[in-house]
């Protein structure tokens, strides 16, 4: 298994996260190709939670504010890496941070 540069990742996922969240699923797809488990296909955890936490130190305010509008045509994989960013903004703002996930929750966010 080659996992991707969590640093590089991020912020190429920022980039897609920012042209359209349909963009982010497909770079974290590309990303994690060669990465996934052999039985399953599934992306392993601690990968998601990496790339996440990497996401959540190089975003802006602004950008953590796109996350309540794509979390509902997410996957869960994709949503597991926006909940790590989002931790990353709860302990520097936690209001701020509690604000965003109040909007999760309007647009059906019960997994976060």
């Amino acid at each position: 298994m080659v996992c991707p540069d969590f640093k590089e990742g991020a912020r190429l996922l920022l980039d897609a996260l920012r042209d359209a969240c349909s963009t982010f699923s497909e770079v974290l797809n590309s990303l994690t190709i060669d990465c996934r488990t052999p039985t399953r296909r599934k992306i392993p955890s601690y990968v998601l939670v990496g790339l996440g936490d990497q996401l959540g130190r190089i975003m802006d305010m602004r950008d953590f504010h796109i996350i309540p509008r794509c979390w509902k045509d997410l996957g869960l994989e994709e949503c597991t890496v926006m909940a790590v960013a989002l931790s990353r903004l709860c302990m520097v703002s936690p209001k701020m941070g509690a604000n965003i996930s109040g909007e999760i929750a309007e647009f059906g966010g019960k997994r976060l």
